[in-house]
């Protein structure tokens, strides 16, 4: 496995990728009620604003089986049998080959370099380790081992919870999920709604914008629609906040193969994380929630999962969206998105209330929350915005809010 090299292990070290060792973050406000951790401790002060959101909701979750067996009849049955049949050699080859230089190591930290320098030798062990874990639905400890790199969003860099964490996982971890999800991928058109743009296949975000643009063209022409309007929906903490049984509740109904939802679950039990920052690395800390970003896996499963928000929306009556046409087509357009981006098409703001409901519902089986401060209401008939109201209005309340127009 080392090689022909004649020092071998310090070849092995030396190329030990740090794309992210000079990761500086200046200052942190301290989380109320949290130990003093000092003015050079970030990565701790990082870890207590961030441990309730990777920890899991609070509140109780709602019946997560019986809401999604409400759907599985609108569903075709798809044969997904071969996501969890026998890894290749050349699978195992062509994902290594597909993994860019220069990237960032995991806790392991041996770099991709290695892989793919090395690939003759690691493959063949590779393919070995990567079927055991299909067969026995398990995984090693290091598979559940991730750092935490945080990348500012702007604006307040003093607020821990105003960067975008980025889980660094081991190279045979992604190389192992990188081939799942070439798998995953080829079904994904019939496993999600049409209108779903982000990552299907040969769909992309310049679809998702087309149709908005096409229906304030719609809008504006109708004078029915002069009310219409679009919600356009921000999950908070999206992949961070996404509850894992929820998951494994959609992925079984669905039809994915249970050995394959056995790996999953081993995949996001006992995880752990460090975040690292200004040449440190916080505690280890116990993440219960969410799926990982850095996971090729990850944005496939957050589709599949949001797609029970599509199925909600588009099975209420009362919210045929616009409709859209061209010649002799005719089509409703009621929810579109891009990956956790989605979009609810109203014919007038009288249906607000409904949308939230059916929003809140879908909220509490699948631990997602609303942003309301990156959420809005556009009206497709005239260049206006609104804050939404706040998710936990209900019904009644809604048609009452006042709304904040934005400049």
């Amino acid at each position: 496995m080392h090689g022909t090299r004649r020092d071998p292990a310090k070849f092995f070290f030396k190329r030990i990728c740090t794309k992210y060792g000079d990761n500086n973050i200046p200052t942190l406000r301290a989380r109320e009620g949290a130990p003093d951790r000092g003015a050079h401790n970030k990565v701790e002060t990082l870890a207590d604003h961030w441990v309730d959101v990777f920890n899991g909701r609070t509140d109780q979750p709602g019946d997560i089986k019986s809401y999604v067996d409400k759907f599985k009849d609108q569903w075709e049955t798809q044969d997904l049998s071969d996501i969890d049949k026998a890894i290749t050699e050349p699978e195992v080859m062509a994902a290594i080959g597909k993994w860019k230089l220069g990237k960032a190591c995991g806790p392991d930290n041996i770099s991709n370099e290695w892989y793919r320098d090395d690939a003759e030798q690691v493959v063949p062990i590779l393919t070995r380790l990567y079927n055991v874990c299909l067969r026995e639905d398990c995984i090693p400890e290091s598979f559940l081992e991730a750092y935490i790199f945080s990348i500012s969003k702007g604006g307040d860099t003093c607020n821990a919870l105003n960067y975008r964490p980025i889980a660094l996982l081991n190279t045979d971890y992604k190389v192992f999920t990188r081939i799942l999800a070439w798998r995953v991928r080829k079904h994904l058109s019939k496993l999600v709604h049409d209108t779903q743009f982000g990552f299907v296949p040969g769909r992309n975000i310049h679809d998702t914008i087309d149709l908005l643009e096409a229906a304030k063209v719609v809008a504006r022409q109708n004078g029915k629609l002069s009310n219409a309007q679009v919600l356009l929906l921000d999950f908070a903490k999206a992949y961070d906040s996404l509850d894992r049984e929820f998951l494994r509740e959609v992925l079984k109904a669905k039809g994915f193969p249970p050995k394959f939802i056995g790996l999953v679950q081993a995949s996001h039990t006992n995880t752990s994380v460090r975040f690292m920052a200004n040449g440190r690395l916080s505690n280890p800390m116990q993440v219960t929630s969410g799926i990982r970003q850095g996971c090729p896996l990850a944005p496939l499963f957050f589709i599949i999962a949001v797609d029970l928000l599509y199925d909600a929306i588009s099975s209420e009556e009362k919210l045929r969206g616009v409709e859209l046409s061209c010649g002799s087509y005719r089509d409703h357009i009621n929810v579109a998105g891009y990956a956790d981006d989605t979009a609810i098409y109203l014919e007038s703001s009288d249906l607000q209330d409904i949308a939230l409901e059916i929003v809140n519902c879908f909220s509490a089986v699948s631990g997602l929350r609303l942003n309301i401060k990156k959420s809005v209401a556009i009206r497709l008939g005239a260049p206006q915005q609104c804050i939404l109201p706040a998710p936990d209005i209900t019904a009644r309340d809604c048609t009452a809010a006042q709304y904040k127009r934005c400049k």
